[in-house]
């Protein structure tokens, strides 16, 4: 009789306890999953600084883009895929920044950024390397300037790390790109005078 007794608050002790081991865990999976789906604080500022360097980003991807596929030139192809390898990090990066915070992710480029793209598909040969770098040139300098705000201005430690690594690679684009305008000029010059020869009167 006793022995049954213990046996039957034994099974049922046990049981109690396998419950309360079963809530609490999911408990804890049901606290985890909460926690995964609440956005970080972003302020106004950090969003605002967040949109724009992402349409940097996009609209010199483009421009990457058009440069490999237009460009008969080595010297603007070369720039242009290190531009488009680099700045495709970068994205990866603002991707997942702004996932995090649930911030609204531009899907195109803006209508200025537009007009500035048809203006230089409208450009052929060599003025279309012309412009492409002296485009890259100005769209990297504005980046960095838009890097040091955040650097100063910005509240997530996590877009200050992103501006704070990435703003050495701008000015690595901004040195490749006067790089290539001088080797193109130099090219130019070349020809020019290859040209004058070869036309000059024979005596």
């Amino acid at each position: 009789m006793i022995y049954n007794i213990i046996r039957t608050y034994s099974i049922a002790f046990t049981l109690l306890i396998g419950s309360l081991t079963i809530f609490f865990s999911c408990s804890e999976v049901a606290d985890k999953s909460v926690e995964a789906t609440v956005a970080i604080a972003v302020t106004p500022l950090d969003k605002e600084l967040f949109t724009e360097t992402f349409l940097n980003n996009l609209f010199a991807i483009r421009l990457s883009e058009e440069a490999i596929t237009r460009s008969s030139l080595l010297e603007t192809r070369q720039v242009a895929e290190t531009i488009l390898k680099d700045h495709a990090t970068i994205n990866n990066e603002l991707v997942t920044f702004g996932g995090k915070r649930k911030i609204d992710q531009p899907l195109d480029i803006t209508s200025a950024h537009l007009k500035m793209w048809q203006v230089l598909i409208r450009e052929k040969g060599v003025n279309f390397d012309r412009k492409f770098l002296d485009m890259m040139t100005d769209v990297h300098e504005k980046t960095v300037k838009l890097f040091k705000t955040i650097s100063n201005q910005a509240s997530d430690e996590e877009l200050k790390k992103i501006a704070a690594t990435s703003i050495g690679t701008a000015g690595q684009h901004i040195n490749l790109a006067a790089e290539a305008k001088v080797a193109i000029d130099a090219r130019r010059s070349r020809d020019t005078l290859i040209t004058n020869v070869a036309d000059s009167p024979q005596y």
